[in-house]
């Protein structure tokens, strides 16, 4: 029988990467950090910096993480980011 190291254990419960119940595009998924703890839709250097981690670990240029407030229309109040790729390389989106 083999068991998983707890570290990776405790990391999939610190970040999760959760299926989108309304994609807004093929692959569209939701990055969770600290997912048990329910923490509400306001980002700090922490979770920023691992949003950025993440991204860089697709290494991937077509990769992208963004970040919706309440204020934004983030439709549930729990810290998320939105995760997809784009079908083509750009600037900045708004």
């Amino acid at each position: 029988m083999s068991v998983a190291p707890v570290a990776t254990f405790v990391c999939a419960l610190y970040l999760q990467v959760l299926i989108n119940v309304s994609p807004i595009e093929y692959g569209h998924v939701l990055l969770v950090p600290r997912v048990l703890e329910s923490i509400p839709q306001a980002m700090n250097a922490a979770t920023f910096m691992q949003a950025l981690h993440f991204a860089r670990e697709a290494d991937n240029p077509y990769f992208r993480v963004g970040y919706n407030s309440l204020g934004a229309y983030a439709t549930i109040n729990h810290l998320h980011f939105q995760v997809g790729r784009r079908a083509s390389l750009g600037g900045v989106q708004h």
